[in-house]
Order: structure tokens, then C-alpha cells, then sequence
């Protein structure tokens, strides 16, 4: 009877070793030119629990997380002046190990601008609609920095009528530092106001964006708000 139990728990245990298999979770940091991204955070969690796993990239843009439970995770990596990169439903198991090959993304460059004049609004103005985009650029990323910047004046006619609101332009700033397809975002805004922030923001200068040391388009959006002030 002894030797029956103890030839039981050892099963047991065996199998409890058997589901308690480990996986490995790796991959690489790269930007949109290629060059890899070191020093970059990642972040592993595990679905439906609170494990948490952190790594931080190598010189050659490597991680390597083991062991990891079987299961499914999600990753995020980031890097201070980058977009987060967030990927949901990375599988690892012990028969298969997961390898990521991840891009990290700048966020759009964004510039806010108050237009302010005296006068009464004549009602509340809806918020600016539109969802933000990101342009894959990373590694050793000089940002965008505004040089010259015309500023937008209140339409008479807008003034007059007590009309308030706000723009949101979506434009390319060029290798060159000059803003490209200017688009308005938001379509609930008086179009006057649209034509005045449009002809502003056209004057406007960058210092460009380099990658890499070399100068690259980015995306910017532009909010400018036109409001009234007794």
C-alpha cells in the first residue's frame, strides 16, 4: 500500500509538471528604416491574470523573456518620444516559441493654437472629431520643432456673428519643413474659420524631422480654436 502511494503521488506530480510547461516569448525592435531600436521597454501580460513580465531591449534591438506559462499575452513596447506599440493575443507555448518583429511608431506631431477675440458666442460649438494617425518613424529620431508660426485671424464675419469653434487640420510636413495636403479633420465648424486657420498654418515652418540623421515627412495635426471673449 505504500509503494501504491507513493507511486501514485509521483504521478501526480509528474503530470502537474507536464501542464506547468514553460514557453519562450522573443523578438527584435526595429524602426521604418530598418536600423534597430535599443533601450526600448518592454511589457508582456497575461490574459485573464496579473502576471506582468518587463525586458528592455539590447544594443542589436533583441529581448528574450523565459520561462513564460503557456498561454496568451499581450506586449507592449515602448520608448521615450515614440508611439506605444501594443499587440494583443501573442501565443506562447512550450512546443512553440514566439518571435515578435515589432515597429515602433511616432506619433503624429500636434500644435494647439487659441485665436481669441472680444465679442459674444452665440452658442456652444461641437468638439473636433477625427481620429489621430501615426506614421511609422523611429530609432534615433530628431522631432519636429516649429520654426515660424503665422497666426490665424478671427473672420469679421464670424466675429460679428458670434460664431466660435474649433479646426482640425491634418497635414505632411515635408523633408523641407513646409506643411503638404493640408486637410480640414472636423467637418462641424463654420467654414470661414476653417479658410482663416488653413491660411495661417500654410505659412508655417519646421525644423524637420530627421531619422537616422536624415529628414523624413511626418504627420502633424494642427488644432486651432477660435473663441469669443466679452
Amino acid at each position: 500500500m505504500k509503494t501504491a502511494s507513493w507511486l501514485s503521488v509521483s504521478l501526480l506530480a509528474v503530470c502537474g509538471l507536464a501542464q506547468a510547461a514553460d514557453g519562450t516569448l522573443s523578438g527584435v525592435v526595429r524602426d521604418a528604416s530598418g536600423a534597430t531600436v535599443p533601450r526600448a521597454r518592454v511589457t508582456v501580460t497575461q490574459a485573464g491574470t496579473s502576471l506582468k513580465e518587463f525586458a528592455v531591449t539590447k544594443e542589436t534591438g533583441d529581448f528574450f523573456l523565459s520561462p513564460l506559462p503557456e498561454g496568451r499575452y499581450s506586449v507592449s513596447v515602448a520608448k521615450e518620444g515614440f508611439a506605444l506599440n501594443r499587440q494583443e493575443g501573442i501565443q506562447v507555448s512550450a512546443a512553440s516559441p514566439a518571435r515578435l518583429e515589432i515597429v515602433l511608431n511616432l506619433g503624429q506631431v500636434a500644435e494647439t493654437i487659441d485665436v481669441v477675440a472680444s465679442g459674444t458666442p452665440s452658442a456652444a460649438s461641437p468638439a473636433p472629431d477625427g481620429t489621430p494617425t501615426r506614421i511609422r518613424v523611429g530609432g534615433q529620431v530628431q522631432a519636429t520643432k516649429l520654426t515660424a508660426q503665422a497666426r490665424p485671424s478671427y473672420p469679421p464675419g464670424c466675429k460679428a456673428e458670434g460664431v466660435e469653434g474649433t479646426v482640425l487640420l491634418r497635414a505632411v510636413i515635408s523633408k523641407e519643413g513646409t506643411p503638404l495636403n493640408l486637410q480640414a479633420v472636423n467637418r462641424l465648424v463654420d467654414a470661414r474659420l476653417v479658410d482663416a486657420a488653413t491660411e495661417a498654418v500654410r505659412q508655417w515652418r519646421y525644423q524637420p524631422t530627421l531619422l537616422n540623421g536624415a529628414p523624413v515627412e511626418v504627420i502633424t495635426e494642427v488644432q486651432v480654436n477660435f473663441r469669443l471673449e466679452k
